[in-house]
């Protein structure tokens, strides 16, 4: 409480002693004989009255009665409560205050509570209620809480007077333009330039090629303008307009773009873009493209949705699938497009492990892809029997894949699905036992995709991957440490080291280190470490339940067994 303030308080004090002083000259300088309605009363008080033995008391004379006595006579409870009231008065003030501050009360609701508090105390002890209140103190914070409480509460409205509040005038809407301009003077100056383009519905093609940046770099300062505005209104709904979100659908990944190729802050960008671009999809309406934009919109959909399948980000693929169902269902389920997105999206469940669910989903796609084409697609064909090798009917599969590369063989225009046929079918093919055939089958198609693609593409890097892996899961250490020598660091190179594929490479090597010098205790130990860390970065990126966090954990468990047998002497346990 500043000194202004204690100086107010401290003159009501001093005028609480001037008001007592008055009523008591008044009092003394009155005439005996005055008639007043209190003498009966003063009478009374001052007749002559017998002690508890019976003598007549002595009489009073009332004009040579103390100033201080006829105080006390006059008002004994008042004046005690107002002794109480002066000698508390500046400490009580305080504690009122603190009170009241303590519940988010701003200087000024506190010192009228304060205020009310003493008025109310104030009104007992001119009404002879003091003796009513036990705590001062406590009255006076509890009043004074009670008040500020009060005026919380929210007035009811007068029924007969009450009008509904007018719409936003002329004035609120300018206020709102410029709470949009100071929201976009926080932002740096090439990001302010992108934002304000956008909300006038320019693309981020015009937007880059205006400013001379790229397309990503654009997305990025989007984004982190959108996480830097938040609270500020919303902008114009133009913006959600469907043909912006037809427009910038092609924007987002170039036709044929890897992921798993890109740069982290490349990938990390083109994540964000393609998130915000979801949450614009999800806000349009069906059929709010026509036919010709929804289509153009599913087959971006799909695309990306395979483009973050190969990129081991299944949960992401789903998410945007998800929220294109209502346009797929607007089109038709059974259209060319459509049954892209309902394949990749079956895709999606196979690579997180739901089997049962991918192939139901795949075999009623098939069966739409044969009543309108005459025969089902052929990679809805190796799809579907892929969700077979994962539920474990490895003959059933076998059988089809000897029938789906047959087919495929005499289609020249399919070398890649081939390809990726053979590759599905050499790792089936271990799963059988047959470790030599699959091994061969292996080189084979490293060999093909080398001509084809490149050898340090992704699919020829991933054929080599899991062909040291056929092998380590056989047991072979050393033929298998002889293939993934030197292919995490590629790998690490091609797709950076924290890629969920290098880090598949690096544990497979480390294990394979382990089958070949088990009882050494330092390649045992590296390999436990290896696996920890690789585990700790698959469960906080997929969680604990993604495929690959489950496998890296089982191999971790039996690293550790085999810790445990070399401490007792024990054989190395079995794979």
């Amino acid at each position: 409480m500043d000194g202004e303030m204690m100086a107010a308080l401290a003159s009501g004090a001093q005028l609480l002693h001037v008001v007592v002083d008055v009523v008591e000259r008044r009092l003394r300088d009155r005439p005996q004989n005055a008639p007043t309605s209190a003498a009966p009363a003063v009478a009374n008080e001052g007749a002559p009255r017998a002690d508890s033995a019976g003598r007549p008391a002595p009489a009073v004379n009332r004009g040579s009665v103390d100033p201080g006595a006829r105080r006390v006579a006059v008002q004994p409870v008042f004046l005690a409560g107002l002794n109480a009231f002066n000698a508390e008065f500046e400490a009580v003030v305080r504690s009122v205050m603190r009170s009241v501050k303590r519940g988010d009360a701003v200087r000024m609701d506190a010192e009228d509570a304060a205020q009310h508090a003493f008025t109310e105390m104030w009104r007992k002890l001119s009404h002879n209620r003091w003796t009513q209140i036990r705590n001062p103190q406590a009255y006076l914070r509890q009043t004074a809480w009670n008040h500020y409480k009060s005026s919380l509460r929210p007035q009811k409205p007068d029924s007969l007077s009450y009008e509904p509040p007018p719409g936003p005038g002329h004035a609120e809407l300018v206020g709102q333009r410029l709470d949009v301009v100071t929201a976009l003077n926080r932002l740096d100056r090439l990001t302010s330039d992108i934002v304000a383009l956008r909300l006038d519905s320019i693309t981020i093609k015009d937007i880059a090629e205006h400013l001379g940046v790229t397309q990503g770099k654009v997305r990025y300062c989007l984004a982190k303008a959108h996480q830097g505005l938040h609270g500020y209104p919303t902008p114009p709904t133009r913006r959600l307009a469907p043909d912006g979100v037809v427009a910038d659908a092609e924007s987002l990944l170039a036709p044929g773009g890897d992921l798993r190729t890109m740069s982290p802050d490349d990938r990390q960008e083109t994540r964000t873009a393609v998130i915000e671009w979801q949450e614009r999809l999800r806000r349009c309406p069906a059929r709010a493209f026509g036919r010709e934009g929804t289509a153009m919109i599913l087959r971006r959909v799909a695309a990306l949705a395979e483009a973050l399948i190969a990129d081991r980000d299944e949960r992401a693929a789903l998410g945007l699938v998800r929220v294109a169902a209502p346009h797929m269902r607007s089109l038709g389920r059974s259209h060319l497009v459509a049954r892209k997105v309902r394949r990749a999206w079956a895709e999606a469940m196979s690579e997180l492990g739901q089997y049962q669910r991918a192939e139901r989903m795949l075999r009623i796609l098939s069966a739409d892809e044969e009543r309108v084409l005459g025969s089902t697609d052929s990679r809805t064909r190796l799809l579907l029997y892929w969700t077979l090798v994962g539920q474990g009917r490895l003959w059933e599969a076998e059988a089809e894949f000897l029938r789906l590369e047959a087919r495929l063989t005499r289609s020249p225009g399919h070398k890649t699905l081939l390809l990726h046929a053979q590759c599905r079918n050499a790792w089936l093919l271990g799963r059988l036992g047959w470790v030599e055939e699959s091994v061969s089958a292996y080189t084979d198609v490293i060999w093909r995709r080398t001509g084809v693609l490149s050898e340090d593409h992704s699919d020829t890097l991933d054929a080599r991957h899991s062909q040291g892996k056929v092998l380590v899961t056989a047991g072979r250490g050393e033929q298998a440490l002889s293939l993934l020598w030197g292919l995490p660091e590629l790998r690490a190179r091609v797709q950076t080291d924290h890629h969920s594929d290098t880090l598949e490479t690096r544990k497979y090597r480390s294990v394979a280190e382990v089958l070949v010098e088990p009882r050494d205790d330092c390649v045992l130990a590296g390999a436990v470490r290896d696996l920890e860390e690789i585990l700790h970065i698959q469960v906080h990126r997929h969680g604990p339940d993604y495929p690959m966090s489950r496998d890296t954990d089982g191999w971790l468990g039996w690293l550790r067994r085999v810790q445990e047998a070399n401490r007792f002497g024990e054989p190395p346990p079995g794979i």
